[in-house]
């Protein structure tokens, strides 16, 4: 669950940008309702600042206005594209297009944090826009808040992952294939708060799920790297693995995979057995 960080420009430069690629006669249109939505949107960054985003309002315009205006996001939109673009650069600026919630797919949609649908006077706030992919994207819908008023889901420009482990990894030998089951629990303490938005939102978008589903091929993939390393042992299998998990977040699904077929001794025995066959084959 990576973090990003937000860009500086404000809503009113930021559709500016994009109302001059609109058609000459609807210019004065769209900037006559932004004009009008100019104290929502610093409302917004407010709630933004205080981390208060499940409290977001309203205005007062018509819905002819409000679809109008709807119609002002548009996802292959080159501003849209240029945000993504800054916001998805990771530490040392280098782009990184893989979805910041799960971190299998790539991040080819734009979330509306505040639901678009629901509230369309901030489609193209700035930082309403987070990049994930369709998984995550699709099945997230209208949901923003809880029962009990409380920010319902994971914010990638908002939170930070917990550096204390919460995913975890179940692998059994099912029909001659290591099978991962992804869990998530709250055994090292993790903030109950931050516990609760991390459940919601991977419950929301089956994130386990996509995690379940795409175990498989990461291990038909370090299968071919660990040959290709003409990697034989156990003991060198194991070394091998560590070092590919040093570096990682303690909560990513990769490396948590790894570790499980590590210590699964079914499963190191199919990995020996898997490489024997590959290195047969290559000889």
């Amino acid at each position: 669950m990576r973090k990003l960080k937000a860009i500086d420009t404000s809503c009113e430069e930021f559709a500016k940008e994009i109302i001059s690629d609109t058609a000459e006669r609807l210019q004065p249109v769209y900037t006559a309702i932004q004009g009008e939505l100019k104290n929502l949107h610093d409302d917004y960054d407010d709630k933004f600042q205080h981390d208060n985003l499940q409290n977001v309002k309203k205005s007062g315009l018509s819905s002819v206005e409000l679809n109008r205006y709807g119609k002002l996001y548009k996802a292959d939109s080159e501003a849209i594209q240029k945000l993504k673009f800054q916001v998805l650069r990771n530490e040392i600026g280098i782009y990184d297009d893989i979805c910041p919630i799960c971190g299998i797919g790539p991040a080819n949609t734009m979330d509306h944090f505040v639901p678009e649908g629901d509230y369309p006077e901030y489609c193209i706030h700035p930082r309403n826009l987070i990049p994930l992919c369709n998984d995550c994207n699709g099945p997230k819908r209208t949901l923003l808040k809880t029962d009990t008023n409380e920010r319902a889901l994971w914010n990638n420009y908002l939170d930070e992952s917990p550096n204390r482990q919460f995913l975890f990894c179940d692998v059994a030998m099912i029909e001659d294939m290591p099978r991962a089951s992804f869990y998530i629990d709250n055994r090292n303490g993790v903030d109950k708060q931050v516990y609760s938005r991390i459940e919601r939102t991977f419950e929301r978008m089956h994130v386990l799920e996509h995690y379940n589903s795409s175990s498989s091929g990461k291990a038909y993939y370090y299968l071919k790297v660990l040959a290709s390393h003409e990697i034989y042992s156990e003991e060198e299998v194991v070394s091998w693995l560590r070092d590919e998990i040093t570096g990682k977040d303690v909560n990513d699904f990769v490396a948590v995979y790894l570790d499980a077929l590590i210590t699964s001794t079914e499963c190191m025995k199919w990995i020996l057995d898997k490489l024997s066959e590959l290195h047969s084959m290559m000889a």
